[in-house]
């Protein structure tokens, strides 16, 4: 398999999964619902599956089909992924989920115009899927570069607004979402939320869109253990404060890491420690009894 193939798989999956994540969880500046748990669950068993496919891809990559062709030689052809299949997975996730885009989703969507409007219709709610039609119509028009820039303009002049340093991290993944061959938007992104927590340690969805995002990250590259470690940061931040639903999910997935690295003891007392917290809580419950 082409390994640019593979790094697109590998980016498109990241990079949609952590965002469905950041789309259930974000929780506005102001008051905000905390997520569904019951959409995050069904969320994180979906993240499972498309984990499960790429590492079929990885362990495919050397795959070759012969062919003869009609003088009888043998020919080697590559057994390439089409890019466009993975992202129709994605988005058949999300149909599973309840969260398909209807035409009614679609007409609600802002109309694109300058960047300057494009960025105020984003603001607060820059991530790829509460916009996805208008970053596609923008990203059609071929101005997703001029929309960028005003993100990046915007983060410049308030480089202490959280807000601005999201915006831009969520637009980063938004066009990496569009062109995996942006692949490099992605430490762009990660930036930006390391901005937001130099400003503001405690900010919940910046760790939490950056940890959920190493999880996804190629395993060579060791971005599980720095995943783990802000799961059990943002555990310890929980813990100092009154407990928010939407917070049971870093149980959950740290406990979950734990679990895939052999630790399975220490998963267990990772969603116990949830469980108190969060008694009643379904998905907890489950890991506790399993």
């Amino acid at each position: 398999m082409n390994q640019g193939i593979l790094l697109a798989a590998a980016v498109l999956v990241a990079g949609g999964t952590s965002l469905l994540t950041s789309q259930l969880l974000q929780q506005p500046a102001a008051a905000a619902a905390p997520a569904d748990s019951a959409a995050f669950a069904s969320m994180q068993n979906e993240i499972e599956t498309l984990q499960r496919d790429l590492a079929a891809l990885r362990s495919n990559a050397d795959t070759r089909v012969a062919e003869t062709s009609a003088n009888g030689t043998m020919r080697i052809a590559a057994n390439e992924p089409d890019a466009a299949l993975i992202e129709a997975a994605v988005e058949r996730a999300l149909e599973k989920r309840g969260m398909a885009r209807t035409k009614s989703d679609d007409a609600a969507a802002p109309a694109a115009t300058d960047a300057k409007s494009a960025l105020a219709s984003l603001r607060g709610k820059s991530d790829f899927w509460s916009n996805a039609e208008f970053y596609k119509r923008i990203h059609a028009d071929g101005r997703m570069g001029e929309l960028i820039a005003a993100f990046e303009a915007a983060a410049e002049t308030a480089p202490n607004d959280t807000g601005a340093q999201m915006d831009l991290g969520n637009a980063y993944l938004a066009y990496l979402q569009l062109d995996n061959s942006k692949w490099a938007l992605s430490q762009k992104a990660d930036q930006s939320f390391d901005r937001v927590l130099a400003i503001d340690d405690t900010h919940w969805n910046a760790r939490f869109t950056k940890a959920m995002s190493y999880t996804f990250w190629p395993d060579f590259l060791g971005k599980k253990k720095e995943a783990i470690a802000h799961f059990e940061t943002l555990m310890t931040q929980q813990d100092s404060r009154p407990a928010q639903a939407h917070e049971s999910n870093t149980y959950l997935i740290l406990g979950n890491l734990l679990e895939q690295r052999g630790e399975t003891e220490k998963a267990k007392e990772v969603w116990r420690r949830g469980l108190r917290r969060h008694p009643g809580d379904a998905q907890l419950t489950a890991k506790v009894g399993g």
